[in-house]
């Protein structure tokens, strides 16, 4: 990863999705720079395109669980500071870590002949970002109730009196149905991985079809009048 200091976050990934050039950061301070089309073999893009769908979902996951449980603790919801503090904490900390672990850790593994370790630290890495997005979606008594999941959420429709409860427990709703699609996702990009690990990382794929493409140029250019 390099700076590069005419990058957007989504400014390719709309208008053209042959290449996607953006570093989580506005135009005028750019963080990261990463280019799908020009930097990952040709076999492996969808795989990496996928990911970082996957990562835009789970960083709109951290947000949006965020603004709820802001909602929740500031509009007089049943929420306590402590649940609060950790869903804020969990949000400063969630998107770039998960930028940082799984995403940039395929997106490197996918630039690799199916590299042991590359592709080890990724598979270890989104394993722990499913575990989270299970967690965050159920919301455990006790434990997890900085996220608006399934028991929050049923913890404020069971709450009476407020009308607060209600308006974020259908926020919860949404927020468990961006949780749960993300870790759906998180699943659909792990086999993916596995499958590319197993076929040689894509490398050796796109080494072969260019030697085809090599061998098919030579015979075309041996035979007379073509």
């Amino acid at each position: 990863m390099r700076a590069y200091p005419r990058c957007t976050l989504l400014t390719h990934f709309v208008a053209d999705t042959a290449r996607i050039a953006h570093p989580p950061g506005p135009r005028f301070f750019p963080i990261l720079y990463h280019s799908i089309a020009d930097e990952v073999p040709s076999p492996n893009q969808r795989l990496v395109r996928t990911a970082y769908a996957c990562w835009i979902l789970a960083a709109t996951g951290y947000t949006f669980n965020l603004l709820t449980m802001s909602i929740a603790y500031f509009g007089g919801a049943k929420t306590t500071l402590s649940n609060w503090f950790f869903a804020l904490l969990v949000s400063s900390i969630g998107v770039p870590a998960s930028w940082l672990a799984w995403y940039q850790g395929i997106y490197n593994a996918a630039q690799t002949e199916s590299s042991l370790l590359a592709y080890g630290r990724f598979f270890g890495h989104m394993s722990v970002h499913i575990l989270l997005c299970v967690w965050m979606a159920l919301a455990l008594p006790k434990v997890g109730q900085f996220s608006a999941g399934i028991f929050t959420m049923i913890s404020w429709f069971s709450a009476k009196g407020e009308r607060i409860n209600k308006v974020c427990g259908f926020f919860s709703i949404a927020n468990i149905g961006l949780w749960g699609l993300c870790g759906l996702l998180s699943l659909g990009v792990l086999q993916q991985a596995a499958v590319r690990f197993r076929a040689g990382g894509g490398v050796t794929e796109m080494r072969r079809q260019s030697r085809l493409a090599a061998a098919a140029a030579r015979v075309a250019n041996s035979v007379p009048g073509v």
